[in-house]
């Protein structure tokens, strides 16, 4: 996948391959793995980020190896749990160059998404504009 000037993202269900290539120039790159079929054991993802970002969002279990360099920019991980015994590989070779590269846990509200499907939802948050917009009716400022 390649953002140059712009945005690209996979999420969803999807096939990740044992080599996966992110690269961002002056744009983002977004990759949801939470609900992709790995199809190796260790997937590689060379991500390669110039004035631009590269995020990942990584299943739970899952062990997170994060290499590579960062010239003026940032690599970063916030994986704090600990992978499962036999768990899947995923290895991020980083180059970020006046850019980032940040690996990160899907939060609790984009795994309910994916348990509920999309539609529940879409229906969740038209739930809470709702609520916001009542309130905003019945709170005088």
């Amino acid at each position: 996948m390649t953002a140059i000037l712009s945005s690209d993202s996979r999420d969803g269900n999807w096939r990740v391959g044992a080599m996966l290539s992110a690269r961002s120039v002056l744009g983002e790159c977004k990759i949801e793995m939470q609900d992709a079929l790995l199809t190796s054991h260790t997937t590689v993802i060379e991500a390669r980020a110039t004035l631009g970002s590269v995020g990942i969002l990584v299943p739970d279990g899952v062990e997170v190896r994060l290499t590579g360099k960062a010239i003026l920019g940032e690599k970063s991980s916030t994986v704090r749990q600990a992978p499962v015994p036999g768990a899947p590989v995923i290895a991020v070779r980083t180059t970020a160059i006046l850019g980032s590269v940040n690996v990160r846990p899907a939060r609790i509200s984009q795994r309910i998404g994916g348990w509920f499907g999309g539609a529940a939802a879409s229906e969740l948050q038209l739930s809470r504009s709702t609520h916001e917009d009542t309130r905003e009716k019945h709170d005088p400022d």
